[in-house]
C-alpha cells in the first residue's frame, strides 16, 4: 500500500541494474522507487513491462498505514479519502491511465480490491482498457477473481449481512494478444487417496499409474469411423485416425477391454496438468500471525497468491512491477520466478522494511537515497557508484559496465540520450571533444563532473552551432536536480530538442 508524500520528495531508488549492461534494456529493474507512483510512472518507458499487480488502499476508511507509527502517513490517509469515492476513483483511475500506457502489447494488470471500490474502480478500468478495441466493442476484461483470504466465523454481532471473506482481482489485458501460461493446480507432487483411486492402473513399465479415458469423438465424424482389430467404431467415431490410433496400440498407450467391444486410452498420472483454476480461489490462505512469512503487515498477501498471477499472465524473464508494494510480496515472488522486477512505495518506513525482507532472503539490494541528497556522502562513493547515483539523480539508465563502455556511463531514460560521468574538477574541452562522436549520433548529450573549466562551455557553445544539444552539470545542479520536477524538466527539454531537429 501507498502512503502519501510531498511533492518535493524525489526518487528514492533501492536496487540494481538488470543484467542488460549493453544499455539496451529500456527499464531499470531490481529497484525499489521510495516516491509518488505517478511520478515514477510519467518517468518510464512505454510498452516496458510485462505484469503489473497492485494492492492500492481498499477505501476502507481503516488507517493501516498508521503501522509505522509516522504521523505525517496517517495525516496524509485521513486527507487522501476527504472528497470521498469520487476522489479516490479520480485518484485510481489517473494512475491506471500510467500503467496502460507502461504494458507491453502482450501485458497484463491485475488490480487487487474489496467490496468497498471494486466495482467504481472496474468502471474506470473498461473506460481506460476497452479504448485499445473500441472498433470490435470488446473490452480487454479476462477476469474478476475472487480470493478467498480467510473462512470468516459466525456473525456473533448480528451483522445483517453475509461474511465478506473474500477480495477481488481484476484482470485487464493490453491487447488480445495477451501472455496466458500456466492455468492448473498442480495437485500430482503429493496426490490425495481420491485421486490415487482414479489412476488406479499400472503396467509397472516406468510410466507410472494410469487412468483410462474414452476415445469416442464428441462430434459425428464418418472419416473416424473404421474398425480397429476387430472393435467397432463408436456411432460418432474415434477420437484419433487410424494411424494415430496403431502408433498408440504399438506404444501400448491405449486398451482394448476384455470383451473386445471398447479402447480406452491410458492417461497416466505423471502427464497430468493439474486442476485447472476457475474464478473461485480458496486454497491459497491468508497471512496469519504464525505465518513463516509473516512479517507483520495488516495487509500483507502470501507469495503463493502472487506466484500463480506471475505464473498465469507472464513469461519467465518478463519485467513484473508492483506500483503499491507495501511490504515487497509481489517483488519476492517476482524473484522466486526469476523475473525482474522494480516497486514503488510512497513511505519510507515501507522501503526500509522491504529491504530488511529482501536482505533476509538474501536477495540482493542497494540503497541510494537521493531524496537528501548528501554532497559529502556522494563524493566518497568510489568512481562506478558515482556515476550510477549520478546517472539516476538526473533520471537516466546507468550503464552496468565499468570498462568497455565507449564513455557512456548512462542514458536518459526517455530518449537515450547518452551520459558522461567524470568524478573530476575543472573538466575541459579534451573530455568534451572525446564525448563528441556520442553527442553527435544522438543530437544531445549530458556531461556531469564536480566542475567545468572555461574551455569546456567555450566548446558547448561552438557544438551548438552544429545543432548539438551539450549539457554540462556540476555537483551544484546534481543537488538541485534531486528533485523529481527538475529531472522531468530536463527529460521534457532534450526530448523537444530532439524532436525539433528530426522534423528540421
Amino acid at each position: 500500500m501507498e502512503k502519501n508524500a510531498s511533492s518535493e520528495e524525489a526518487l528514492s531508488p533501492i536496487g540494481s541494474q538488470s543484467d542488460a549492461g549493453d544499455m539496451k534494456t529500456k527499464i531499470e529493474t531490481g529497484v525499489i522507487y521510495c516516491a509518488d507512483n505517478l511520478k515514477v510512472m510519467q518517468e518510464l518507458p512505454s510498452e516496458s513491462i510485462d505484469f503489473i499487480y497492485i494492492d492500492p488502499p481498499f477505501f476502507s476508511g481503516r488507517k493501516y498505514e498508521s503501522i509505522w507509527g509516522d504521523k505525517q502517513d496517517v495525516a496524509s490517509f485521513e486527507d487522501r479519502w476527504k472528497g470521498g469515492i469520487e476522489y479516490y476513483t479520480h485518484w485510481l483511475a489517473e494512475r491506471l491511465q500510467e500503467m496502460h500506457r507502461l504494458l507491453t502489447k502482450t501485458g497484463v494488470l491485475a488490480v487487487h480490491l474489496d467490496w468497498h471500490a471494486v466495482h467504481y474502480i472496474k468502471v474506470e478500468l473498461d473506460r481506460i482498457f476497452g479504448q485499445e478495441d473500441k472498433n470490435r466493442g470488446r473490452k480487454l476484461f479476462i477476469n474478476e477473481i475472487f480470493w478467498k483470504r480467510r473462512n470468516g466465523s459466525a456473525n456473533l454481532n448480528g451483522s445483517h449481512h453475509l461474511q465478506r471473506n473474500a477480495d477481488q482481482i481484476l484482470i485487464y489485458a493490453k491487447t488480445k494478444d495477451y501472455f496466458f501460461g500456466n492455468n492448473f493446480i498442480d495437485d500430482t507432487k503429493n496426490p490425495s487417496e481420491k485421486l490415487l483411486r482414479c489412476y488406479n492402473h499400472d503396467d509397472h513399465d516406468g510410466r507410472g499409474p494410469y487412468t483410462l479415458e474414452p476415445l469416442i469423438n464428441p462430434d459425428d465424424r464418418p472419416n473416424l469411423k473404421y474398425t480397429f482389430h476387430g472393435v467397432l467404431p463408436p456411432p460418432t467415431g474415434w477420437v484419433w485416425e487410424k494411424s494415430r490410433m496403431e502408433k498408440a496400440y504399438k506404444e501400448n498407450r491405449i486398451k482394448i477391454s476384455k470383451s473386445g467391444k471398447v479402447i480406452r486410452k491410458k492417461v497416466y498420472l505423471k502427464d497430468r496438468k493439474g486442476i485447472p483454476l476457475g474464478l473461485t480461489w480458496d486454497d491459497i490462505p491468508a497471512v496469519m500471525g504464525q505465518a513463516k512469512e509473516n512479517i507483520g503487515y495488516p495487509t500483507q498477501k502470501p507469495v503463493p497468491l502472487l506466484e500463480r498471477l506471475i505464473n498465469i499472465f507472464s513469461k519467465p524473464g518478463a519485467v513484473v512491477a508492483d506500483f503499491f508494494c507495501g511490504c515487497g510480496t509481489a517483488l519476492v515472488a517476482a524473484h522466486n520466478l526469476k523475473r525482474p522486477w522494480i516497486g514503488v512505495d510512497n513511505s519510507p518506513m515501507a522501503a526500509k522494511v522491504i529491504r530488511k525482507r529482501l536482505h533476509d532472503l538474501k536477495i540482493p539490494v542497494e540503497q541510494i537515497e537521493l531524496e537528501k541528497l548528501n554532497v559529502k556522502k556522494l563524493l566518497k562513493l568510489d568512481p562506478f557508484d558515482f556515476e550510477k547515483s549520478a546517472v539516476r539523480i538526473i533520471g537516466g539508465i546507468p550503464n552496468d559496465k565499468q570498462v568497455g563502455d565507449h564513455g557512456i556511463d548512462g542514458r536518459l531514460k526517455i530518449d537515450g540520450t547518452p551520459i558522461q560521468v567524470k568524478k573530476s574538477k575543472r573538466v575541459g574541452r579534451t573530455v568534451i571533444d572525446k564525448f563528441y562522436r556520442h553527442a553527435k549520433e544522438k543530437g544531445s548529450g549530458i556531461i556531469i563532473a564536480l566542475s567545468f573549466a572555461p574551455t569546456a562551455y567555450e566548446q558547448v557553445a561552438i557544438l551548438k552551432k552544429e545543432g548539438i544539444d551539450l549539457k554540462l552539470i556540476t555537483i551544484d545542479d546534481l543537488k538541485k536536480r534531486a528533485n523529481a520536477d527538475e529531472i522531468q524538466i530536463l527529460e521534457r527539454a532534450t526530448r523537444k530538442t530532439a524532436t525539433t531537429k528530426k522534423a528540421a
